[in-house]
């Protein structure tokens, strides 16, 4: 799963001194690597199972031993101890694929010799990736070269240990809950070793080590460095000359994360602690931190503005909810100084998210802000979404306008999204009744979301 791509492109812009091609010189303690990202690479081109495991796991594994890290952990998917949510997400990618016939392969099949033409429609089928992924889990423990004092981990179903000592012995690791998705995983391995280089390209491993970073103090021993894949937010400015548009279009060509080959595509390294300190200053323009938070009687603190601000990233989509539709990243960005306090006060100044708050006083806001020239700045979501119905936009851009049931639905699916992303070690409940916005459609059984659901 993953946010919305223009967040990374705005922090970038914001703090170009956060994203690095070059490592850090901190010293570092572990290096996690997302197993599911790099198993998702496979491409026929690698010719051999030896040559695909060569380059996407043993090249990262010994870069990051190289890099400093006395440990490294490598994290796969364990669908066993996947949020039943994500069934939702799983038959959209499935849908998409309809036009071309997914791959028969069942449970007892064994791996073809060499990796398949359209590997992809190998990779939809459940059988086929769990199958190469206990391959994976067998045949790299086996690969890696551990030199003295170094030590590899491998989180799968359980989370195992191979030291230089007994490199063929897995050892299990005491206190690591089983959990599913690899990005959930990393930030307990922040709390429990240290300094962190996290090989990763999806952007939610952004968002969560902001949410890691709201629950602990920043530490010179809990630095977070994730190494992904470099973008620019383009420019909208009037004033660009032609001939600067072209060149800057060139330039974009190359930084551009959809139309480069992933090999192609440049990376760097995200120093997490300096954008935490990037997004708290930009909340500070609205003088948060001199406002009391009636939930704890004392001053808004950066830990209730980046946890806001988190919180608002997630209004763009995720895998598991929809986006607040008409109200890109961009706009959201530009509106935080005149949302900051009543984002505040919505998702910090009680013990729950006040929902009406939020509606109200922080969407209603900004669509207000958005269609200014459709309607006057109304503190009613639904009197905003009346106005705009009865503006002069076009049908098109009404018909993209959410009912006031989708919105209520969005925000308590984000409520467990922030609660998910947040869990360390463990996992959490993922009730069909409706609190967190999700539901059984009666007809299909599928999991959905609550106002999609057919009336009983």
């Amino acid at each position: 799963m993953t946010i919305h791509s223009d967040w990374s492109r705005i922090l970038h812009e914001e703090c170009p001194a956060a994203f690095s091609k070059r490592p850090p010189i901190a010293r570092m303690d572990i290096g996690i690597i997302d197993g599911h990202l790099q198993l998702m690479r496979l491409d026929t081109r690698m010719g051999t199972w030896e040559c695909f495991i060569r380059n996407q796991f043993l090249k990262p594994i010994q870069t990051l031993f190289q890099q400093g890290c006395p440990r490294v952990v490598l994290c796969f998917d364990n669908y066993s101890a996947v949020p039943s949510y994500k069934s939702m997400t799983q038959l959209s990618r499935t849908g998409r694929l309809h036009q071309q016939e997914i791959k028969v392969f069942s449970a007892h099949d064994s791996l073809p010799s060499e990796i398949p033409e359209d590997p992809m429609l190998y990779l939809m089928n459940r059988n086929f990736k769990l199958k190469l992924i206990e391959m994976l889990c067998e045949r790299i423990p086996v690969l890696v070269q551990l030199a003295q004092g170094q030590e590899f981990i491998l989180d799968y179903k359980r989370v195992v240990s191979y030291t230089f000592t007994h490199p063929k012995i897995p050892v299990l690791v005491k206190d690591m809950e089983p959990m599913g998705e690899s990005d959930v995983k990393f930030c307990r391995y922040v709390t429990k070793y240290g300094n962190a280089l996290v090989h990763a390209i999806d952007g939610d491993y952004m968002a969560i080590a902001l949410l890691y970073y709201t629950q602990h103090d920043l530490r010179d021993t809990n630095k977070i460095f994730i190494y992904r894949q470099l973008s620019v937010l383009q420019s909208t400015s009037s004033t660009v000359t032609a001939k600067n548009k072209r060149k800057r279009d060139a330039d974009l060509v190359f930084f551009n994360p959809v139309e480069q080959e992933p090999a192609k595509r440049p990376k760097c390294w995200v120093n997490m602690q300096m954008l935490y300190a990037v997004v708290a200053n930009a909340m500070r323009q609205s003088k948060y931190h001199e406002s009391i938070n009636p939930a704890t009687g004392c001053f808004y603190t950066d830990r209730d503005a980046v946890f806001s601000a988190v919180y608002l990233m997630l209004c763009a989509g995720t895998d598991f909810s929809r986006n607040i539709p008409l109200l890109g990243p961009k706009r959201m960005w530009d509106a935080l100084p005149l949302i900051c306090a009543p984002l505040l006060q919505a998702v910090r100044g009680e013990p729950r998210l006040n929902e009406r708050r939020f509606l109200n006083l922080v969407i209603a806001r900004m669509y207000a802000i958005n269609f200014k020239k459709h309607t006057a700045e109304i503190n009613s979501m639904q009197g905003v979404l009346d106005s705009l119905h009865r503006s002069k936009l076009s049908d098109s851009t009404k018909q993209k306008l959410p009912s006031h049931e989708r919105l209520v639905a969005t925000l308590r699916n984000l409520n467990w999204v922030v609660e998910y992303w947040s869990m360390e070690n463990g996992s959490v409940e993922t009730p069909s009744d409706g609190q967190y916005g999700f539901a059984i459609d009666s007809t299909t059984g599928n999991m959905t979301f609550v106002d999609l659901a057919p009336s009983p």
